[in-house]
Parts: C-alpha cells; sequence; structure tokens
C-alpha cells in the first residue's frame, strides 16, 4: 500500500514537471515507478515494515497497519 501510494505520488509529481506537461501514459508510469524504486524511503518503508512485523509486541490490525501506513506515508 505505502508503495501504490508513493509511486502515484511520484507519477503526480512527473505530470507537474514541464517535461510531461500534465500528460500521463504508461511511459510515464514507467518512469515513476522507476523512480520511487531508486529511492532511499523505498528502502526504509520496506525496512520499517518488516521491522515492524517482527516486533513481538505490535499487534498488527486493521488500526494498527493504517496508523503505520500513514507514518510511513508522512515520513516521506
Amino acid at each position: 500500500m505505502v508503495d501504490l501510494i508513493s509511486v502515484l505520488k511520484s507519477l503526480f509529481e512527473f505530470t507537474l514537471t514541464p517535461r510531461f506537461s500534465g500528460t500521463t501514459n504508461w511511459e510515464v508510469l514507467k518512469e515513476a515507478f522507476e523512480a520511487y524504486t531508486q529511492t532511499d524511503p523505498r528502502q526504509r518503508n520496506h525496512d520499517a515494515i518488516r521491522l515492524t512485523c517482527q516486533q513481538s509486541e505490535v499487534i498488527l490490525d486493521r488500526d494498527g497497519i493504517r496508523r503505520k501506513v500513514i507514518e510511513l506515508l508522512r515520513q516521506g
């Protein structure tokens, strides 16, 4: 979920650049995805999710997961 939202954010930012001038197509989506996969936040998000799942005191219920997703998205 965090990856999907982050890729969509990246896609939105790509469409604001003069190069793409508000257009969206598969090429732009591919570039946005590739840009996100090469970022530090992607790795940080994946590490945080793994750590959260490994922590025995964390209860992974719907609200807990929702809070973690929101926290990761706010971090960048």
